[in-house]
């Protein structure tokens, strides 16, 4: 669809082995596709991970229930986090029927991470929608169900992704002013954007302000902190004016 709302192409899932119901939306990686997940649908009729191209090729990457114990029916789409790896959850299936965590590569390579299991104590189960990934690394996300009065809970996974710094857009002008997200900014020494020296200010222990430098040009931000060094999750582009 064009920005004024014209629609220029389509395409329909054909059910069976095709996939159904793609319920999450599409998140376009490096390599320029998309990737999302369908519902239902897949050689199993428990849901699929697929790969659209801009000209809306559509490719089925991983059918869900190939093997016993695998997660079904992955609801919401796919994060793609900073490792350049896919990963969401499943509703159901799993070990325990309470759902499940995974990743994926943009070839389709499938690995299961974690079993939801609300057999005892209430625990965690029916994840409905991906995580999503803090700039300290971590992932975070919420279940349906579980938890002390069965209403649902919040978790974090940790799959030892680097922390990094965020920010709304990842573009600007020369003199334009960048606010940046992190962990511990508190006592930063140094911003560059590229290789370029940045005026800064820290607001505080998760936010700074940064000025495009004069002649800076697009690639990572870095923020030296006393701990770490941090960079951005995307590359940053610097538009000419």
């Amino acid at each position: 669809m064009s920005t004024a709302g014209v629609i220029n192409n389509t395409y329909n899932f054909p059910c069976g082995p095709g996939g159904s119901f793609p319920l999450g939306p599409l998140v376009q990686a490096e390599n320029g596709d998309f990737y999302s997940t369908t519902q239902d649908g897949g050689a199993n009729g428990q849901g699929t991970i697929y790969q659209v191209t801009t000209g809306l090729a559509v490719t089925v990457l991983y059918s869900f229930g190939v093997n016993f114990g695998d997660g079904t029916f992955p609801a919401a789409g796919l994060l793609l986090a900073t490792d350049g790896n896919y990963y969401s959850a499943t509703a159901e299936g799993g070990t325990y029927d309470d759902g499940t965590l995974f990743n994926t590569t943009t070839s389709g390579t499938y690995t299961s991470l974690f079993n939801f299991n609300n057999s005892a104590n209430l625990l965690q189960m029916s994840p409905l929608s991906p995580p999503v990934q803090g700039t300290s690394g971590l992932l975070y996300g919420v279940t349906e169900f579980g938890g002390g009065a069965n209403d649902g809970t919040v978790y974090t996974l940790n799959m030892g992704l680097a922390p990094f710094v965020n920010t709304a857009l990842f573009s600007g002008k020369e003199g334009e002013t960048v606010t940046l997200l992190g962990t511990h900014l508190t006592g930063t020494s140094e911003v560059t954007f590229n290789g370029s020296a940045a005026n800064f200010k820290v607001l505080s222990d998760t936010h700074l302000a940064a000025t495009i430098p004069p002649g800076a040009t697009t690639g990572p931000i870095r923020v030296v902190t006393p701990s770490s060094e941090l960079l951005s999750r995307k590359t940053f582009v610097v538009k000419q004016r």
